[in-house]
């Protein structure tokens, strides 16, 4: 089958997927070296290499099939029914969709397989482990554990098979030693496992089953949080039509959805009520940074910069934007480095040098310099990428290219692509500096040289309208040809048919590309049990107890990858080329029940909920801050009153941004009311409340003086002048 795959593959690229290549490294000999692995047998090598191919050309229809396929040869057959879904995104015309399209039948097929055989070698070694004796006439005896928990992971993905066959197993060693065995209702935990795989479809349909509408509500935010990882823009259709009240709670996935919102943008009032925390400061972060790497005009970014700090007097973005460079290397050196990235401080050092060549800051790249080779003790790639800076900043052009000839030629693996893209940013904004001067031909030769192959022709356009700003116009033309051409075999050929098609590419790609998916112990069968046989950290009494439980636990995510994956069909079936019309037509009829129930089923939840007499005393303030929160956002003065007094520093659910914003938003109305309170309250509010209100007042460009939470003359005047801002509505 899979030799007949290629032979249709190659065919159907013949005329359309050509390989690309960009500059700064030569990825076309990579790709090659990643097929020749394949052909070799070598599939192992050939999903290392051409996983990062595929990383960099992001949309090249020939690489992603390869990457697919490899996977699906290596036993990663998760990856791989993911990465052929999005071939068959990319290209729903395809020639070879036919094949893909039965290979993706294959691998759910597989899956559940997988799935299945290592249930069924934890069940063996359940089997073989010594039938001991229980410890009293009270306690479960060991076997009958092993074996309920093998039936509750399989359970848990509705694997009924299994489950009833590790029940039995259960239940006939329990009678042996005369225990009462009660396996609990298999329903409830497939039920609760809807949240771990964002099926929200099922989760609607499951309603009637959660006798506790707390549960329903926590699984309900829960499945939304997961599906945000995999199809942002469709989530947000579905957190719009919940009732906001839903996410007061202080639950860790409420962040996460702020997130989500802010990043697309939505208008909704009560995301714009939680601006400035730590989710609004991430992105303002980005904001900022894209505005000095695109050299807009100081005067567009201080203020925002001033902004972030008055928050965050760490943020290493904003101390090297206002030339407190220095400050922002410390920052970075004291913070350390992402455990999980061993070049955070390098990344992060450098992105300080990065931001200084936009203003001028000499000093900033070079303490980034010193301190990139402090870090290495030795020269790098890192410091090579300040010395291009520095090169720039200094006219010397062909200093700057000779960087470039000099990187370390190291194998290809994933930090060094980590390296390269660093290094095409860094190329990118010396590039803008080289435009500013009209040095257009150095421009095009350090970015075709030095950029990565998904820069390079957005770079070039960029440099086309500035010849054409500058009356080049013949020039420009040449450099949008090159630009064409250049995209044209970064992409195979391969062009979104539209917007929209651009969108659902990137979405499928994001759920291709996520770690849950293939990766661990969902890599292989062969890598699940050779991580349940590493019994180095095993917490129980025995290895074999460890074995069987890492077995059926690696089941289960298997499982829950299943299921996932399957709900993300479900999601978006208009575009699961990959199933059948009438499929396609049954699953979105579902989804549209399931987005004009959602939220008034949520609503009725939470009524429920909030109607209960036995509230604890979290749960009490969460209904009154979430009712006053309501109120407030309709200009409810009183209710923002009430939040002043039920904010508590200590207390999640309600954070000091949100209610200055309220705070504010009423003296702009005009709000003798809360003018009043605000003057002679302003004292007794906690510290940080009083901050952040005096950081409001500083960002309307009405407060001058520290934030230090004291009520003087300075912030008396600035409340008088917001609040005389609406004169006509006193």
């Amino acid at each position: 089958m899979m030799k007949r795959f290629l032979i249709l593959f190659a065919a159907a690229c013949a005329t359309c997927c050509q390989p690309a290549w960009a500059d700064l490294r030569d990825w076309k000999a990579e790709y090659q070296r990643g097929l020749d692995a394949a052909r070799a047998g070598d599939f192992e090598k050939a999903v290392e290499v051409i996983g990062l191919v595929n990383s960099e050309t992001e949309s090249n229809p020939s690489v992603v099939f390869n990457y697919a396929l490899a996977n699906a040869r290596n036993g990663n057959t998760i990856k791989a029914a993911l990465l052929f879904r999005l071939y068959l995104v990319m290209v729903p015309e395809a020639t070879n969709a036919e094949a893909i399209t039965k290979e993706i039948s294959r691998l759910n097929e597989q899956m559940l397989a997988n799935e299945t055989d290592l249930f069924r070698r934890a069940i063996a070694a359940a089997r073989e482990f010594p039938d001991v004796p229980p410890e009293n006439d009270y306690s479960e005896p060991k076997k009958t554990d092993l074996f309920d928990t093998i039936a509750r992971n399989a359970d848990q993905v509705g694997n009924e098979e299994i489950a009833a066959e590790a029940r039995e197993l259960a239940r006939q060693n329990s009678e042996t030693h005369s225990y009462d065995y009660d396996p609990g209702s298999a329903s409830e935990r497939l039920r609760d496992n809807l949240a771990d795989v964002g099926d929200l479809v099922g989760l609607v349909e499951a309603y009637s089953d959660f006798d506790d509408p707390e549960d329903y509500l926590d699984d309900l935010v829960a499945a939304l949080d997961v599906l945000a990882d995999f199809f942002p823009a469709a989530t947000l259709t579905m957190l719009e039509k919940l009732p906001k009240e839903l996410l007061t709670d202080d639950k860790y996935t409420v962040s996460d959805l702020v997130r989500l919102s802010l990043a697309e943008n939505s208008k909704d009032p009560y995301f714009a009520h939680r601006q400035w925390n730590s989710d609004y400061l991430y992105f303002k972060e980005i904001e900022l940074r894209d505005a000095i790497l695109t050299f807009r005009p100081p005067e567009d970014w201080q203020p925002l910069a001033r902004k972030i700090l008055r928050r965050k007097p760490d943020s290493h973005e904003a101390l090297a934007a206002l030339t407190q460079s220095r400050k922002a290397l410390k920052v970075i050196r004291d913070n350390g480095g992402n455990p999980f990235n061993p070049l955070g401080e390098w990344n992060n050092s450098v992105a300080v040098a990065r931001l200084s060549l936009p203003i001028g800051n000499r000093d900033g790249i070079s303490r980034a310099r010193k301190q990139v080779i402090n870090l290495s003790n030795d020269e790098t790639d890192y410091s090579r990428m300040t010395d291009l800076l520095l090169h720039i900043l200094a006219g010397n052009t062909s200093k700057a290219l000779a960087t470039l000839e000099t990187r370390d030629d190291e194998e290809w693996d994933t930090w060094y692509q980590s390296i390269d893209n660093h290094f095409s940013r860094t190329v990118k904004v010396a590039a803008r500096h080289l435009m500013r001067q009209n040095k257009f031909a150095d421009a095009e030769d350090l970015i075709l040289k030095g950029t990565v192959a998904t820069d390079l022709p957005p770079m070039l356009r960029e440099l086309a309208v500035q010849l054409e700003e500058a009356g080049e116009t013949e020039e420009a033309a040449r450099v949008r040809e090159i630009a064409s051409a250049r995209d044209h075999k970064t992409r195979g050929g391969w062009q979104p048919a539209s917007e929209d098609h651009k969108q659902q590419v990137e979405e499928w790609r994001k759920a291709a590309g996520s770690y849950k998916f293939g990766w661990g112990a969902t890599e292989s069968v062969a890598k699940a049990v050779e991580n349940a046989l590493n019994t180095e950290y095993c917490s129980s009494d025995t290895d074999a107890e460890c074995i069987i439980d890492s077995l059926a636990y690696s089941a289960a995510q298997w499982g829950e990858a299943r299921l996932a994956i399957k709900s993300l069909d479900g999601i978006l079936p208009e575009h699961a080329v990959w199933l059948s019309p009438e499929t396609r037509k049954r699953l979105a009829r579902a989804r549209d029940d399931a987005l004009g129930k959602i939220g008034p089923t949520a609503r009725e939840a939470l009524s429920k909920w909030l109607a209960e007499e036995e509230l604890d005393d979290s749960e009490k303030r969460f209904r009154d801050i979430n009712g006053h929160r309501m109120a407030a956002s309709t200009g409810n003065a009183n209710s923002v009153r009430m939040l002043v007094g039920l904010y508590d520093p200590e207390e999640k659910g309600l954070e000091a941004p949100e209610v200055a914003a309220f705070l504010a938003a009423g003296l702009r109305r005009g709000d003798r009311y809360l003018h009043d309170h605000v003057t002679t309250s302003f004292k007794y509010w906690p510290k940080p409340l009083r901050l952040e209100f005096q950081r409001v007042l500083a960002d309307e460009g009405l407060y001058q003086s520290g934030i230090d939470g004291v009520i003087g003359p300075g912030t008396r005047k600035a409340i008088d002048a917001l609040f005389a801002s609406a004169a006509p509505a006193n």
